[in-house]
């Protein structure tokens, strides 16, 4: 049987993003207790007590600085050194509502599984504006030399470049590669800052800057507009949710809106 593992990276001890590391954690060890938890951080012996009780292996690595160039390299060359069969990278600002095995299972089909990015740029004018850049603050692959190679070219083009995020130069790596890539749902990676829409129940939900904290966010996103009816077409715009009403009659017919939910900014519900 493939040995799995959801893995953290944090690059300095910055106690917001440890604290928000703990909170998915805890919600990984509750939805997939049998899913190991690997960290890979800087040591700092009293943030590692804390958040001990949810993590299985630790990677000791030193502090690194914010700048972009710095850990984001650094964050793909370790990975490569993990020894799991099939890994999920989730960032700290991440909460698991409901067991995904299934984006693990789609491993057995493809190499890579992520979903779209919702603030995306292309990279590179030598690539098709046609082909996707991926989020990376979730995504699967399975332990391959492919794979490998290819998270060492993206380290490589970030290290040079010096400037931007992972992701653009992850897409140049990725169209270049023969690796077989799957798109998920944004159920998968509801990273509810930027505009998005949901047709059923978020089973990740993304947020580093939310007002109310994430199970609570949770529980409006997945807000059932009918008692009978699972959650059907939400619209988020980055502040606020609309839940829309069911279509009955014609497909044609204007969508409705049921209900208009703040969950960021002053008129968020506490």
């Amino acid at each position: 049987m493939a040995t799995r593992a959801v893995v953290y990276f944090l690059f300095n001890h910055s106690k917001f993003y440890w604290n928000l590391n703990i909170q998915s954690a805890q919600s990984i060890k509750k939805c997939m207790p049998d899913i190991r938890t690997h960290l890979i951080a800087p040591d700092n012996e009293r943030l590692r007590k804390q958040i001990e009780p949810w993590i299985d292996e630790f990677t000791i690595v030193e502090k690194m600085t914010e700048e972009r160039a710095t850990p984001w390299p650094r964050k793909f060359e370790e990975l490569i050194k993990l020894n799991y069969d099939q890994m999920m990278f989730l960032d700290s600002d991440t909460y698991m509502v409901e067991p995904c095995y299934e984006l693990f299972d789609m491993l057995d089909h493809f190499d890579v599984v992520s979903t779209l990015e919702h603030h995306y740029v292309t990279g590179s004018s030598k690539i098709p504006i046609s082909f996707p850049q991926l989020n990376l603050g979730m995504f699967l692959w399975n332990k391959t030399e492919e794979l490998d190679m290819l998270f060492q070219q993206t380290a490589d083009m970030v290290r040079k470049r010096k400037k931007g995020s992972d992701q653009p130069y992850f897409r140049v790596a990725l169209y270049h590669s023969k690796i077989r890539y799957a798109v998920v749902p944004w159920e998968y990676n509801c990273h509810y800052k930027y505009p998005g829409y949901l047709f059923s129940t978020a089973k990740i939900i993304h947020s580093d800057s939310s007002s109310l904290g994430l199970p609570a966010d949770e529980k409006i996103l997945n807000k059932r507009a009918y008692p009978d009816y699972p959650p059907y077409k939400r619209i988020y715009d980055g502040e606020r949710l609309y839940l829309l009403k069911k279509r009955i009659a014609r497909r044609t017919s204007p969508l409705e809106m049921v209900e208009m939910i703040p969950y960021r900014g002053p008129d968020a519900k506490s």
